[in-house]
């Protein structure tokens, strides 16, 4: 297998539609490659199933970065085809981080019970992955309608920016991404719905530096996409104990015994603890001094850039 990085490789003075089509093509591939393994080598690395999300966000991503320089409905097909590959591999990563849970706590007869209902959920949900490989993957489908937007690069309704300098355009990029996380982080965070925006608003960034440092001050790499990743790191805590709440909720509803309904009504109360708690945390942490110094580092790194 093919090894890929999450930087993109660039010059900022080359043209951005230079870059834009060697960042997609790259993206493009993995998600060909891992689409493939997901399908047909999951039993093997369940890794491939989650490769296989990361990079269809990743070049999902890409896509509405540079998208203005390529034909609108070859775009929207495109991105209709990785989003249809990100969906199909949901359950089945949900499946597997759940199993790898219930894996530790063999001691309890409910948890073997139920770690064998969630291998039989997580087989049928293979089934949304090996078809959309079929539809899009072993056809060859999805290569070739990658190929072909690639070739229309410079020819969408912002062609003239393709033409531009890549470095001068990244830092607008770039500005523009952090004041939209900062208008984000300035709401209301003790609401759950604003925390999961501002999680949605902080994976945006992460993916655009991974997309952008190549063209920016080695300081924006080097010192903000570590306090990006903590972030990140943070509220993905937080998400996943809230998600494995959810998904307990609804496994409750579909226990077969007294013993199973107790055993997940036991789990789901200790994701429910876990997640308020780790909500406490991060409020205390970015609250405190956290935002101010991501704000500090943010105009250090782009230098023209106004926080908001």
């Amino acid at each position: 297998m093919a090894s890929y990085s999450r930087w993109a490789e660039a010059s900022p003075d080359e043209t951005v539609a230079a870059v834009a089509v060697r960042s997609l093509g790259a993206r493009f591939q993995a998600v060909q490659e891992y689409l493939e393994k997901a399908a047909t080598q999951s039993e093997k690395d369940v890794e491939h199933v989650h490769q296989m999300r990361v990079w269809s966000r990743r070049a999902a991503a890409a896509l509405d970065l540079y998208q203005g320089l390529m034909p609108a409905w070859r775009v929207e097909r495109v991105a209709k085809h990785l989003k249809r590959i990100r969906r199909a591999a949901n359950d089945a990563r949900d499946d597997d981080v759940f199993a790898h849970r219930l894996g530790k706590d063999q001691d309890d007869l409910a948890a073997k019970m139920l770690l064998e209902k969630v291998q039989t959920h997580r087989h049928r949900v293979q089934e949304p992955i090996v078809a959309v490989y079929r539809k899009l993957g072993k056809s060859g489908s999805l290569a070739r309608r990658t190929a072909k937007l690639l070739s229309r690069t410079g020819t969408g309704r912002r062609a003239e920016a393709g033409t531009v300098r890549f470095g001068d355009w990244a830092v607008c990029r770039m500005q523009a991404e952090a004041e939209d996380f900062f208008l984000f982080a300035a709401a209301d965070l003790s609401d759950v719905r604003t925390l999961h925006q501002l999680r949605i608003a902080g994976k945006n960034v992460r993916y655009t530096i991974e997309l952008l440092s190549c063209g920016l001050p080695a300081a924006l790499r080097e010192h903000v996409y570590p306090m990006i990743k903590d972030l990140q790191d943070r509220l993905g805590a937080i998400n996943d104990h809230a998600t494995a709440q959810q998904r307990l909720d609804r496994w409750i509803q579909e226990a077969d015994s007294d013993a199973e309904r107790d055993y997940l009504a036991t789990r789901r109360d200790a994701e429910q603890s876990h997640t308020e708690s780790l909500r406490g945390e991060f409020l205390d942490w970015w609250n405190g001094t956290r935002e101010g110094e991501l704000r500090q580092a943010f105009a250090e790194s782009l230098g023209s850039f106004q926080s908001v």
